[in-house]
């Protein structure tokens, strides 16, 4: 059997061997522009970088939103950039004990649940977390 016939055979075989079934595949997209409206959000560490930026884009969708961070100053200056549908409160994330506090004061000011709670702040690694927490406890030097 030569080269060509072993060839015209394996092409016929992978040709006939294939499924009779026609698939169909419909493709969505979805129309950006208010798919939050209605929707509100609370970003802790808004004031900046990432958590910012999350605000930005629920916001051009529609949200209504509230960022917190420990910085007032800069709060403020990215409320400003959001627009009329941002808020924002002071809030550390490290007072855990005052958290049930800061979500009753943010549906406060949202006048009504909240949908998101997007937790974005992180820890700074550039203080000594032991020193800070335990200053008043501990004499650490």
């Amino acid at each position: 059997m030569g080269l060509k016939r072993i060839i015209r055979k394996v092409a016929k075989f992978i040709v006939a061997s294939q499924p009779a079934k026609t698939v169909h595949v419909e493709v969505a997209q979805i129309n950006y522009g208010g798919i939050m409206s209605n929707k509100t959000a609370v970003i802790t560490g808004g004031g900046s970088g990432l958590g910012l930026a999350i605000a930005q884009k629920l916001v051009s969708e529609g949200a209504e939103v509230i960022i917190s961070g420990r910085n007032e100053k800069k709060l403020e200056s990215a409320c400003e950039k959001l627009g009329v549908r941002s808020q924002y409160i002071v809030f550390d994330v490290c007072e855990v004990e005052k958290a049930a506090k800061f979500l009753d004061e943010c549906e406060q000011k949202l006048g009504k649940k909240i949908d998101f709670l997007i937790s974005n702040a992180g820890l700074s690694l550039h203080e000594n977390i032991f020193t800070v927490n335990c200053k008043n406890n501990l004499n650490t030097h």
